[in-house]
């Protein structure tokens, strides 16, 4: 009758006894592999291997001449004594063409990561953000902190940001206005007095005359500003939505009226406070002393008219937004680092209409690589030549 033998895996005529002798139909997987390596032992031999592998297979491969049953007794009894190390050679094998095979994809992985990151590269190619700009109808323009920290607008964010001993966010929350309005006055005290002596700079000049001049065109220009500071208006910018609010408005925590309000100071009991110095104890001005309400019959306690850390954009001036966002065929991100919701996703919702939307920023932001344009520097010396005049722009 013919078999196949399990160890040595050869076709053999024998009778049924003898099929049995040499090895069955059954055998351990790590035996069969071993025979295999034995078998193929010179084509899969890494030099590394070494000389004792090879005394170690080397009675196996003089057993494999003779005949099937004396071949096979003699390697099943020297794989069952040796098994450990040949399971242990059959790892070392595989283990380094796995690490080789990983190791080509590893660098194939590399290069296509390379690739991909210069194809998603922003340019900065000024010429062609011209022509685009040349063309476009409806510009947008989202401002942060960076636009005005040229005209010598502190932050309070970062290292340093500090107002005496607390930052921004330790301040600017309904809960600390609640805990100390009078804290919480001081420093939006020293914050209006502060914007009293700063002016616009080139990056806030640049807007607005390019507003002015886009508008003989028939064109339009829209300002989304998180800055509460009114330097836009200050320099001549109309169509200006601040969503951040005010440092010049204030709201009646009674009525909720909503007023504009540049006296200096804002009512007696904070004149001199305010200083921003670590060792400056709390004026601790009476909650009456305060800011108040001048509508008839109110007198209610006055707050900035600011958006606070956990509190909501205004619904009407968002609903505004929104229509300037979807409209747009022109989107530039001016000194925003894209971190504060939901102004981080102006930028890329317009981005995402396959709208042109360029960054000028000192620094990348988290969202810098789904934009066409980027434009390192300081807003004030790479926005101006992006706005001026263009050579096809009709004068009037």
């Amino acid at each position: 009758m013919t078999f196949m033998c399990t160890l040595c895996a050869k076709h053999r005529s024998a009778p049924h006894g003898r099929a049995r002798r040499c090895g069955g139909r059954s055998g351990p997987p790590v035996l069969q592999g071993a025979l295999a390596l034995s078998r193929h032992w010179r084509l899969l031999q890494p030099p590394c291997w070494g000389r004792r592998s090879q005394l170690l297979l080397l009675p196996v491969l003089r057993a494999g001449q003779r005949g099937c049953e004396t071949s096979c007794i003699l390697k099943k009894q020297f794989l069952l004594q040796n098994l450990s190390i040949i399971a242990m050679i059959l790892l070392q094998f595989t283990t380094r063409r796995f690490v080789s095979q990983v190791s080509h994809c590893l660098k194939q992985s590399s290069k296509l990561q390379t690739i991909k990151l210069e194809m998603m590269r922003p340019s900065s190619d000024l010429a062609e953000f011209r022509e685009i700009f040349a063309k476009a109808k409806h510009i947008t323009i989202i401002t942060g902190a960076g636009a005005s920290a040229e005209s010598g607008v502190p932050t309070f964010r970062g290292a340093g940001g500090f107002w005496r001993k607390w930052q921004a966010q330790d301040l600017a929350t309904p809960e600390a206005f609640s805990r100390n309005p009078s804290r919480v006055w001081e420093f939006y005290h020293y914050r209006r007095e502060l914007m009293l002596s700063k002016n616009p700079n080139s990056a806030h000049i640049a807007i607005a005359e390019c507003e002015a001049r886009l508008s003989k065109q028939g064109r339009k220009v829209v300002v989304i500003t998180q800055n509460i500071d009114e330097l836009h208006k200050r320099a001549g910018s109309k169509n200006i939505y601040e969503i951040h609010g005010s440092l010049f408005k204030t709201r009646c925590t009674s009525c909720k009226n909503v007023s504009e309000n540049y006296r200096s100071p804002i009512c007696p009991a904070l004149a001199g406070k305010g200083a921003p110095d670590p060792d400056t104890e709390d004026a601790r001005i009476p909650v009456e002393n305060l800011p108040r309400c001048e509508e008839m019959g109110c007198n209610g306690l006055l707050r900035p008219h600011v958006v606070w850390f956990g509190e909501t954009l205004d619904s009407d001036v968002l609903m505004e937004v929104n229509k300037e966002l979807e409209i747009c065929d022109l989107c530039l991100l001016v000194g925003t680092s894209s971190i504060v919701y939901p102004a981080a996703l102006f930028a890329p919702q317009v981005a995402a209409r396959g709208v042109p939307v360029a960054e000028f920023n000192t620094q990348t932001s988290n969202a810098t690589t789904k934009f066409r344009f980027y434009f390192k520097g300081p807003c004030g010396t790479t926005l101006p030549p992006a706005l001026a005049r263009h050579e096809s722009e009709v004068i009037f």
